[in-house]
């Protein structure tokens, strides 16, 4: 049985199985106890154990699957998710993750305004800039600040980390500028 999971509002991955959710509780010997989300609202004793990705046990819940729930969460997983392609417009994202959304699904979802917000967060994540390094040691360059936009190499030279490193940018024409 393969296991399906959907992320939390802090992206920590979530455990469905037979419609119900669950959260990550322990890990013990590399077994995985994960417990009903619904257990701060119903008390709920629904556990699922798994181990190197098979369910080894599971026990019943005192309450029925919310399928709605359920729908109206993977909703917001697919706009988190569509929100990193910079095409589509709010608006458009969130029209195309609600399409084919049942009716008790759509009333599970946030308002529209929330949704359009939690894309622009979504964005922004993706979007932000590294922050600044405190020393040398703890700068990490990602790949794309180091080729220019034509994508032609701009890191020339990086001496690795520690204390005394050195880089050299610039560019093969800047270079053979600075030659005559």
């Amino acid at each position: 049985m393969v296991l399906t999971f959907v992320k939390s509002q802090k992206g920590n991955n979530m455990l469905i199985l037979n419609g119900f959710i669950h959260k990550k509780e322990r890990i013990i010997e590399g077994k995985i106890i994960w417990k009903c989300a619904s257990y701060n609202k119903c008390k709920c004793p629904g556990r699922v154990h798994t181990f190197e990705g098979e369910v080894v046990k599971s026990t019943s819940h005192n309450h029925v699957a919310d399928a709605a729930k359920l729908e109206a969460r993977s909703v917001c997983n697919d706009i988190k998710r569509m929100a990193q392609q910079v095409e589509p417009t709010t608006q458009a994202i969130v029209g195309a993750a609600s399409e084919g959304l049942s009716l008790a699904g759509a009333g599970q979802l946030p308002s529209v305004s929330s949704l359009k917000r939690t894309i622009q967060r979504a964005r922004n994540r993706y979007e932000a800039i590294p922050a600044n390094p405190i020393n040398l040691t703890e700068l990490v360059l990602p790949p794309e600040y180091t080729v220019t936009n034509n994508g032609e190499p701009f890191l020339l030279f990086d001496s690795g980390p520690g204390e005394q490193r050195n880089l050299l940018f610039s560019s093969e024409r800047n270079l053979t500028f600075m030659e005559h």
